[in-house]
């Protein structure tokens, strides 16, 4: 499980983001735009938006305005106590939010402030944002009383399918913001529900009572989803479109919901959000592990989180009707009495993707402990608590 909140991990990037703005040289201007992944990321801007605060993270004094912002400008005072105006506003074509001001007070001369307007995102229209695109911000300024010249701004925006999972320093130290991956975890989007639906009109499990039952009937469960993911079609794709660092950026293309199932395809990213969504959906808790350029699917097995299980989403429509499953009591269990070749194929398959999954854990568990760089879990349950929703579905259009 996660050792610290997904809202202390941000109060941490703010400080490193922070450190950074505050290590620039003085400019000739006493401001300057501010994107905080230099692009505008439509999945982290939703990611970040409803985060909960740390109560117990100082807030750093140089920071004005909205702690979960994304843009802003930086600004450097000449004298103590100035009044500062901020008012930004999108480009009238694209229209990603309406307008927004803040007022603050920078106290003290030479010293750097970020400064961030609360900005109320179209969170519909950044969801359908599907290739990048550029738009323009226009920044107003008013110093003490008097209004600056405006400055109209260029700003790249990113397609909703490009996850920002961390960003690299000057100095090449990465810092992870992999909790980024949870907003792709949608257990609202309606075909989520078609497909559990799915699940009991072809009885592959009686009801969806989530941890109201045994551990054997939490892997029931789970084998019942994906069988349905396996009905589908649903196949590993060996595409991953891991895109160079931008910015200083590393981002990961990774499909919607309605893509990977439209498409029956997945790399190992959009398989694991597509099985957490639906294991989501009916009550058991998911977590996303994250490995170097990999990404498996963990489980709870009781309601306290105490016990887990893993499945490797990359053997989704792999033929194992050649595999040999050793002597494992989760597989009787789950065929019983049953002499149906069709169920027996079926936990066979199951048993195999669990099996390789737990394998992958074991091996990487002691570097996920440790926080190595390219290793996290990211617990589904504790971002929902942080105030991380789903990035919403915005229709067959797609």
């Amino acid at each position: 499980m996660l050792s610290e909140s997904i809202a202390a991990m941000i109060s941490r990037i703010l400080i490193v983001l922070i450190g950074f703005v505050g290590a620039l040289p003085a400019l000739a201007q006493q401001w300057e735009p501010y994107s905080e992944l230099g692009d505008l990321y439509p999945a982290y801007t939703i990611a970040v938006a409803n985060l909960v605060p740390d109560a117990d993270e100082q807030k750093d004094k140089t920071l004005l305005g909205d702690l979960n912002g994304v843009l802003g400008i930086t600004f450097i005072p000449a004298h103590p106590d100035t009044r500062v105006r901020v008012d930004i506003r999108s480009d009238n074509g694209l229209q990603l939010f309406d307008a927004a001001r803040i007022d603050v007070v920078a106290s003290t001369v030479g010293k750097k402030y970020l400064i961030r307007p609360q900005i109320v995102f179209d969170p519909n229209r950044l969801a359908s944002i599907v290739q990048p695109v550029t738009t323009y911000i226009t920044y107003i300024l008013t110093i003490d009383g008097h209004r600056q010249q405006p400055r109209t701004e260029r700003l790249q925006v990113r397609s909703i399918n490009d996850c920002p999972y961390a960003f690299v320093d000057e100095n090449e130290q990465a810092t992870p913001i992999d909790f980024t991956f949870a907003a792709y975890v949608n257990e609202d989007h309606p075909w989520i529900q078609d497909m559990v639906e799915e699940a009991l009109r072809k009885k592959y499990v009686n009801t969806f009572d989530g941890y109201q039952t045994s551990k054997l009937g939490v892997y029931r469960q789970v084998q019942a989803i994906w069988r349905v993911l396996q009905d589908r079609d649903i196949r590993y794709s060996t595409i991953d479109n891991v895109a160079p660092a931008a910015s200083g950026v590393l981002s990961q293309h990774v499909r919607l919901l309605d893509e990977s199932i439209r498409d029956a395809q997945s790399n190992c990213v959009d398989g694991a959000v597509l099985l957490a969504s639906l294991l989501r959906r009916v009550g058991i808790n998911p977590i996303l592990v994250i490995l170097p350029g990999h990404m498996i699917v963990g489980f709870d097995l009781d309601e306290e989180g105490e016990e887990q299980a893993y499945l490797e989403t990359t053997l989704l429509g792999v033929d194992t009707r050649k595999a040999v499953i050793p002597a494992n009591r989760l597989y009787k269990s789950l065929t019983g009495a049953s002499v149906s070749q069709k169920v027996q194929l079926a936990a066979s398959a199951f048993i195999v993707a669990l099996e390789s999954g737990t394998a992958t854990f074991n091996r990487s568990k002691t570097s996920i402990r440790r926080k190595k760089d390219g290793y996290a879990l990211v617990d589904i349950a504790v971002a929902r608590q942080a105030g991380i929703i789903p990035i919403m579905y915005v229709g067959p259009h797609r």
